[in-house]
């Protein structure tokens, strides 16, 4: 899950099993939408800052109205209100 646009890059992707001697061991794929960020491990530093602000709800509602993946926040496969609980609980603890 990513919290941002993909972005477009190169990928090389390696064979589960190298063939016969001649054979290719990787497949090279250009032009791929890749993420361009990652996640927070910590929903209470949502912006990936070192700290816990303002800040992190205005990025997390951010990513809650555009239904972005990261604000998924309870791990459940939607974006739901239930998240924003999930959030805020993090939050006002200011853990992870």
């Amino acid at each position: 899950i990513a919290n941002s646009a993909p972005t477009t890059g190169d990928l090389q992707m390696g064979l589960f099993r190298p063939g016969a001697a001649n054979d290719p061991n990787s497949v090279a794929i250009t032009a791929m939408p890749i993420p361009s960020g990652l996640c927070p491990v910590c929903p209470a530093d949502y912006n990936q800052d070192g700290g816990v602000t303002g800040d992190d709800i205005a990025v997390f509602f951010s990513d809650f109205e555009a239904g972005s993946g990261c604000a998924d926040t309870n791990a459940d496969g939607g974006i739901t209100g239930d998240d924003v609980s999930a959030f805020f609980t993090a939050y006002e603890t200011g853990g992870c």
